[in-house]
């Protein structure tokens, strides 16, 4: 299979660089995943593809990366030569919840192939990424293996979508379902974070509402462990200044139904209940611990994990990079240095982006959603 890779700093950029892919492959791409900013305009790129062929399918992001460069305002996208009927493509209507859109997507898959595996992007979720899993488990009537992410923006819920061919959607799911027999997706989830102190215990929760914590308000308990001036000021500010400061340097490491722990990341303050609202559901008995802001052992920790997945998937042709927008924030200018050090694990293409959640199984663990975390995910043709 072959695989080309591109950034790009303006729509206009954009299309040059796949038109000129276009023209010089000597196997022609089927299929094209893009990560864009949202200020650049898709209606050419898209037009471009479709006259070629081409499906297309992707998310907004606030900085992408390509090939060990990361740049802020810019899109990426990579070209893949898979043979067209080794995958199908998915969108959700514009009338269609995401319920029933992600029964209908588990529906379709196993409908289709044997063995699916599918790679999605999701915009203007209400819920947790918990409940897209639960879902397509539902219409598949088993456990799908689903990577992928949540559409990103830099902080603003109004800004981010996903598109596929034609469609592009500010409420809604795309995907690509992979033929299982003929494509193989591997990952690994790695936060880097590092959890301190004793567990606290959820004792009240909705979903992924949390209103108390060792029996106290979480509010109270935020304010009490976070190491920040002026506590009450901050835990008031506007959904978007919580989701930048809060979010991105105060992560929850979560434990429930035994497994390994995965991360959880505060998203807005709920003005009625005086709970927390995280971008992933927290059920109550949940045991939680704060993590320590982040260094350069973060990066440390994120790339032996990609190290792990490189002995397992050494020969990918493709890798896909989604990184947790509150990482972006929290490391600074150590998230280049993470982009950098991952792509000199393969030769293969590389793109990335940073998203607002993040879909794919971790080593030993059936958690299938993940907050503040990097996720690497790498195709290759069977």
């Amino acid at each position: 299979m072959a695989a080309h890779s591109l950034l790009a700093d303006t729509s206009t950029d954009l299309v040059n660089h796949i038109r000129r892919i276009l023209d010089e492959s000597d196997s022609p791409p089927t299929l094209a995943i893009v990560f864009a900013d949202p200020d650049h305009d898709l209606a050419d790129a898209n037009t471009l593809l479709n006259e070629r062929g081409v499906a297309f399918v992707g998310a907004t992001t606030s900085g992408a990366a390509a090939d060990g460069v990361l740049s802020v305002g810019a899109s990426s996208a990579i070209l893949i030569d898979l043979p067209r009927d080794a995958f199908r493509m998915f969108a959700s209507h514009q009338d269609e919840t995401i319920a029933d859109a992600t029964v209908r997507l588990g529906a379709e898959a196993v409908a289709h192939f044997a063995e699916p595996v599918l790679l999605i992007f999701s915009a203007g979720l209400r819920e947790g990424g918990d409940v897209v899993l639960t879902y397509i488990a539902q219409g598949a009537k088993r456990t799908l293996p689903v990577f992928g992410g949540i559409a990103g923006a830099d902080f603003n819920l109004q800004q981010n979508s996903v598109f596929a061919s034609g469609v592009r959607l500010e409420e809604g799911l795309v995907a690509v379902v992979l033929d299982g027999k003929r494509v193989a997706l591997d990952t690994v989830a790695s936060s880097g974070w590092e959890p301190v102190g004793i567990e606290l215990e959820v004792t009240s929760s909705e979903g992924t509402l949390v209103k108390e914590i060792n029996g106290q308000p979480v509010l109270d308990v935020y304010r009490s462990y976070m190491v920040v001036d002026d506590v009450e000021t901050t835990m008031s500010t506007t959904d978007a200044g919580v989701g930048r400061y809060v979010g991105a340097h105060h992560p929850l490491s979560v434990r429930f139904g035994g497994a390994p722990p995965v991360m959880r990341t505060p998203a807005f303050i709920d003005t009625d209940s005086g709970g927390i609202v995280f971008s992933g559901d927290i059920p109550k008995g949940a045991l939680v611990r704060f993590c320590m802001p982040p260094s350069f052992d973060v990066v440390e920790r994120v790339v032996a994990s990609g190290k792990a997945l490189r002995e397992r998937a050494s020969d990918a042709d493709a890798v896909l990079i989604v990184s947790c927008k509150a990482r972006h924030t929290s490391l600074g200018p150590y998230a280049e240095d993470e982009i950098r050090a991952l792509s000199s694990l393969w030769d293969a293409p590389q793109i990335g982006f940073f998203s607002y959640g993040e879909f794919g199984t971790e080593l030993a663990s059936d958690q299938g959603f993940h907050n503040s975390t990097c996720m690497l995910i790498a195709l290759r043709v069977l």
